[in-house]
């Protein structure tokens, strides 16, 4: 199991790798955009920008035109991939805590109750709807528990991408004349 999360450590580095890269050639792209929206401002438009100086136009603009979906996607698997170790042990502290408190029928309880030869099933006490309770909660814990954990894992995904969408939604920029303007 541990070499299995290495290897997805590895592949986030990776990916973190790529993104880096990707993100310098933006930054690049990004300044020759903002230098040409400057310049084209300075002419059209000089009162929107006249308390701005170069770099404070730049991050404005920044701000406003950057990609931040890649980011986020690359942040919102990057922290569900970290997150499953954890996922699953409280997933597995559950179940014990379950079991621990006699809430999940344990095979033992079951067999103390039966008399299993080679042809028949003979039941050792004197109820056999008893028995039929404990073979049903059998079934529906065991058909549970993988149910249990899978959506256990959906759960806490759908809590880590509930959170980066409302960040990102609630930290949407607005666009460049409204930013300039918030400045003043």
């Amino acid at each position: 199991m541990l070499a299995f999360f290495l290897k997805i450590l590895g592949l986030i580095a990776l990916a973190g790798g790529a993104f880096a890269y990707w993100a310098f050639r933006t930054n690049r792209q990004m300044r020759d955009a903002a230098t040409y929206e400057w310049v084209f401002l300075q002419k059209n438009d000089p009162a929107l920008i006249d308390h701005l100086d170069p770099p404070a136009f730049e991050k404005i603009f920044f701000r406003t035109h950057y990609p931040r979906f890649p980011l986020y996607a690359f942040a919102c698997v990057a922290t569900f991939l970290v997150s499953l170790p954890l996922t699953l042990g409280l997933l597995a502290l559950g179940m014990w805590t379950l079991g621990r408190a006699g809430l999940i029928v344990e095979p033992g309880d079951v067999t103390s109750q039966l008399r299993l030869d080679p042809d028949s099933l003979s039941l050792i006490t004197k109820s056999v709807s008893e028995v039929d309770l404990y073979q049903g909660m059998m079934h529906y814990v065991g058909a549970l528990g993988g149910f249990y954990y899978f959506f256990g894992v959906l759960l806490m995904w759908l809590l880590i991408v509930f959170a980066f969408t409302r960040h990102y939604h609630k930290h949407r920029p607005g666009y460049l004349r409204d930013e300039i303007i918030r400045t003043r």
